[in-house]
């Protein structure tokens, strides 16, 4: 439904442009065309107009409730969506100015246009980039859990609940942890238990709740990454995202509260 307006306006300019630009064909009655022309431009302002509020209740309304304990990267897009309000509200101005004092100011547009197409260029090299990174650390990690022996897991005082081991053998073991989308109810259905028994569990061992505990893990992971040389030439947030973050954000919000430090700074402080 979405492309009905845009199938339709490619239709028509190609219906037109065929007679204007190379004669194939004649069109004797060219009254409809101005008229056209007016109602498919502010068509589109509203059209823009309608997609930003459906927008704005996605991105800032609705989205919420759906988010994981630690929340989906919604920044890039919400930045998107912000470029798109600007976009917007710069056409809408440049018509009444247009319309009030008779000037061209749609090079506003363009230069905005351009802006945003470099933008989104930008993006998909730096997240095509990220995504390579991502891959070779996985192999790295790969082959270096095929070399090492497994150890048996030790546990500390206090930590004699067997449902609480079950748990840490999935994060020492199986790594549970690198897995983005990881919940509680993942680890609880994995135990046989409750969400709420699992909670129960960990913040009466480790003092913790859920998130901290899994995210005190994948700094763990982060940390011993930064400081193995193997891992030098790889992005910082690469290695973020591959110990199990699912945000830039997220990986540095929890790597400061656990280390003190961002991970470039831990980084540089143990090379030295």
């Amino acid at each position: 439904l979405l492309f009905i307006p845009f199938i339709i306006s490619v239709g028509l300019n190609l219906y037109i442009g065929g007679q204007f630009y190379f004669d194939l064909y004649p069109i004797h009655n060219k009254a409809w065309i101005p008229h056209f022309y007016t109602i498919e431009y502010y068509f589109s302002i509203l059209f823009n107009l309608g997609l930003l509020v459906v927008e704005f209740r996605l991105l800032f309304k609705n989205s919420i409730k759906y988010q994981p304990d630690i929340g989906y990267d919604l920044k890039w897009i919400r930045l998107f969506y912000t470029f798109h309000v600007l976009l917007i509200f710069f056409w809408i101005l440049t018509s009444v100015v247009d319309y009030y004092y008779n000037s061209d100011y749609s090079i506003i547009i363009w230069l905005l246009l351009n802006i945003l197409f470099y933008w989104i260029g930008y993006q998909g090299i730096y997240k095509f980039t990220l995504a390579k990174n991502r891959f070779e650390i996985r192999e790295i990690n790969k082959k270096k859990t095929n070399e090492k022996q497994k150890e048996p897991v030790k546990f500390k005082e206090g930590e004699d609940n067997p449902y609480f081991k079950k748990f840490i053998q999935l994060l020492e073991n199986e790594k549970v942890y690198r897995n983005q989308q990881l919940s509680r109810g993942d680890i609880a259905t994995r135990l046989n238990i409750s969400i709420g028994y699992l909670s129960q569990i960990i913040n009466s061992v480790t003092q913790k709740n859920f998130s901290d505990y899994l995210n005190a893990y994948r700094v763990k992971e982060a940390k011993t990454m930064i400081l193995d040389p193997e891992f030098d030439n790889y992005d910082m947030v690469a290695i973020g995202l591959e110990a199990g973050f699912n945000s830039k954000s997220a990986f540095y919000k929890y790597f400061k509260k656990e280390t003190g430090h961002t991970p470039t700074t831990f980084k540089k402080i143990h090379k030295e």
